[in-house]
Formats: structure tokens, sequence, C-alpha cells
């Protein structure tokens, strides 16, 4: 989630994401995609907003060293959303759930900016972005600043993110940031950092507004990933449920917060090859804010056994799911200009 508070000013909308205008922004799904490419990590967002985001600031803490910010893909996205959905069984009700550029690297070299915290800067996607050096703390804030983005006092998000970590600060292009009524799906965003470590800021979570927060994340490898720190791993197997005329998202998320109770668990909803070859594992959660105590961290283990998530619901009859998902990084609201 965005979950620190930047801003005193500005309303807290769902998805912590700030705006200056009257207008709320706010993020309905966001996913998440990690592997490991040749000594290095990837991670890859897919973004989902609504609102009018022309003031809208995201800052994402990231290990170091950020290697490159590029374009992501929405077709991996929509194959693993499919490929891994849970299964439904049983009479289910009138609902059938939903499913809702150039590539450009920017200049990794350019060595610093004006306070000695920059370490590249550039435009991939729908995104203006800068790479900050996380260990300064004070020229973190400095810049921010200067970028006119409110903060409040209370960083403890950012100070704790500083000691070997970059942040990614983006901003929208102004194209981007026009928003219909059904809201807009960015391009998605990978980042790469010169570290094998699959892990995932759930901390921030810990700072938002919200009572629960949810989250998917997809872990490609050659085999099963398994959680070593952090959080607690539970398989999700087969549950069932009494409809209670909910939809499907709503009746899965509800079996992910009784699995969990007020624990940090995180569950594994599906294992398996996926149609290039590559062995997916699939976690999802559904926990209360103060569960996000840790970042979750995975380590690939030598099992390529199959596991799938199944709900039998009573009541009516479909598949297909997508849940509503928080946006994970740091909200900031800029201050008004004259």
């Amino acid at each position: 989630m965005i979950p620190l508070l930047l801003s005193t000013s500005v309303a807290w909308p769902c998805g912590a994401l700030f705006t200056t205008s009257e207008g709320i922004v706010a993020s309905d799904a966001q996913e998440v995609i990690l592997r490991v490419s040749e000594g290095a990590t990837e991670i890859e967002y897919n973004i989902r907003y609504t609102g009018d985001a022309e003031e809208f600031g995201w800052l994402i803490p990231v290990p170091e060293d950020v290697s490159s910010v590029e374009e992501g893909d929405h077709a991996t996205f929509d194959e693993y959303r499919s490929l891994t959905a849970p299964l439904w069984s049983g009479d289910l009700g009138g609902d059938e759930g939903c499913a809702c550029g150039d590539g450009s690297k920017g200049d990794f070299m350019n060595g610093g900016g004006d306070f000695g915290v920059e370490l590249a800067s550039g435009y991939v996607g729908d995104y203006a972005y800068t790479v900050l050096d996380g260990d300064n703390f004070a020229a973190v804030l400095a810049w921010l600043d200067d970028q006119e983005f409110e903060y409040s006092d209370q960083s403890p998000a950012i100070q704790y993110y500083g000691n070997g970590y970059d942040f990614v600060a983006l901003t929208l292009s102004p194209a981007a940031a026009s928003t219909g009524d059904e809201g807009r799906t960015l391009v998605p965003l990978k980042i790469r950092y010169e570290q094998e470590l699959l892990t995932y800021p759930a901390l921030m979570s810990y700072f938002g507004t919200l009572d629960y927060y949810r989250t998917t994340v997809w872990i490609e490898g050659e085999a099963r990933a398994e959680l070593v720190e952090g959080w607690t791993e539970i398989e999700f197997g087969s549950m069932d449920w009494d409809d209670d005329g909910s939809g499907l998202s709503e009746q899965f998320d509800s079996a992910l917060a009784e699995l969990g109770g007020d624990e940090a668990v995180y569950a594994l909803t599906w294992a398996g090859e996926s149609t290039n070859g590559t062995f997916v594992t699939r976690f999802d959660t559904y926990a209360p804010r103060e569960a996000h105590e840790a970042d979750p961290v995975w380590e690939f283990g030598t099992s390529t056994d199959e596991s799938f998530a199944e709900l039998v619901v009573g009541g009516a009859s479909s598949a297909g799911w997508l849940a509503v998902l928080p946006l994970l990084g740091l909200g900031l609201a800029r201050r008004r200009r004259p």
C-alpha cells in the first residue's frame, strides 16, 4: 500500500494516493511479479487507479542498487491472472466474478542531483521517475522539499528503508493523469535491482489508514518459492464456504482473512508451470494493518509439486476472479502552487 501519511491537508483516500485537487486518487487494483534474473531481481507492478492524479506522487522502496526502470508487460499479468485463479465449485449464485512504450531505462550514469541524492532519472511508459539514494535520509527529505511534496514529520518508513534501500520516485505524465469514470490502468512498471532478494515492502502498510490490506504476489523460478522470513506461509488448499450473497472476490478475501486471522500470513494459492515453462508460485494475503510489521522474504526451494486454491461455495456457478489490491509505495502530495 502507499500507507505512510505524508500530508495533513489532503483527505486520505482508499489506496492512499494523494492529490492537491478536490478529487480523490485511489488504487483499486495492483499486482506484483518477482523474478531472479542473472544475479539480480526484477519486481514488476501492475497498477490501476481512479481519480485526478495530476499532483500524484509515488515513492517505492527498492533494495540497492537499482539498475533499470522499464515498462512491464500487461500480457504476463493477464496470463498469470487467468492461469492461477482460484477454482470455484458448488452451486454458485449469480455473480460470475470479474477480470478486470519504449522501455527507456533513463540515465543510470548521471552520478547524482542537486542534493547528492539523485542516482538516475528518466521517462518510461506513463511515468517520470527519479532514483534516490536512500542512505542519506536528510538528502531524501531535502529532495522531497525541492520537488514541493508534502510529507509528515512522522516519516519512519523513509528512514527505515533508507538503510540499504534506494527509492524510485514517480509522477504521472499529463496524459496518464487524465482519468475516466471507470479509472485507468497504467503501463506496468518493472524495476531491476542488483541483489538476489525476493521481497516486497509490506511494512509500508503498517503506517496506513486502512484496517486491512490485500496483496497478490507471483514469483517466477524453477521450483516453488517458500516464505523464509517476516511472514508465515499456509497452503490454501480447499475450503468450504457458505454463500452469503457477496461476490466471489469478496468471498475469497473473507476466506483469506479467516485463514490468516490477525497474523502475518500469506496463503500459497497456486503453484505450477506457466505456458512459457517457468514455474510460478502465487501468494495472497488479506491481513490487518497491524500484521504488516515486517517485509516477507522468499527463497526458492526444490519442490515442483503443483497446488491450487479451491473454494467450495453453496449458491450459484461460475469462476473467475480479480481481487481488489492495494497500491504499494509512499503516496505524496505536492504543495499547492500560487
